[in-house]
């Protein structure tokens, strides 16, 4: 009987992982469509809102549609509200997974789209320096989509917070994987 309860208990948390891994992907997917479209966002964010415990990148995303969604508040309270939503959430993210590229990325994302009068854009050069350290980790992940990749290379190119030698660098490293930016 023991034995039965241990492979039930194995089986379903296989399957609960892969279930996470399948919604991260779709999250992936709609992000893009969010960031264009507030419904698109909200939407996004409710479906996320319904995990009842979400993974660490799970929790990035969802701080990044806080800050998205700060756009739809008229208050300057209910934004800043949203805005601190975001920022526990991205705090908890990088905690539980510090070393996950893309949680970083998107930090450094909403970080710096945050105007500096608000005292959010803290961990900017610590994001950064760790996107940087770790770049060939796009190379290796096969979690983070070529759309995603192109995304991320993209804004560091436009975000001037990179040097010309840091760009440089950006685009050698993701060469093999993007064939070419």
């Amino acid at each position: 009987m023991k034995k039965l309860f241990v492979a039930l208990l194995l089986t379903f948390g296989i399957f609960g992982a892969r279930a996470q891994d399948l919604l991260t992907q779709d999250i992936r997917a709609a992000f893009f469509e969010a960031t264009l479209d507030l419904d698109k966002a909200t939407a996004l964010f409710d479906k996320i809102n319904m995990i009842s415990n979400p993974s660490p990148i799970m929790l990035a995303y969802r701080g990044v549609l806080e800050a998205i969604l700060v756009k739809t508040k008229w208050s300057p309270f209910a934004k800043f509200a949203l805005l601190n939503k975001s920022r526990e959430s991205f705090t908890k993210a990088v905690s539980e997974n510090s070393n996950d590229l893309e949680i970083r990325f998107l930090r450094f994302a909403v970080e710096h789209n945050t105007p500096d009068v608000l005292g959010y854009s803290q961990n900017l050069a610590a994001d950064k320096d760790f996107i940087m350290e770790n770049l060939d980790y796009f190379e290796r992940d096969e979690g983070i989509s070529d759309q995603m990749t192109n995304y991320i290379i993209n804004f560091m190119m436009e975000s001037k917070y990179y040097t010309p030698e840091e760009i440089d660098r950006i685009r050698t490293k993701m060469n093999p994987r993007m064939g070419g930016i």
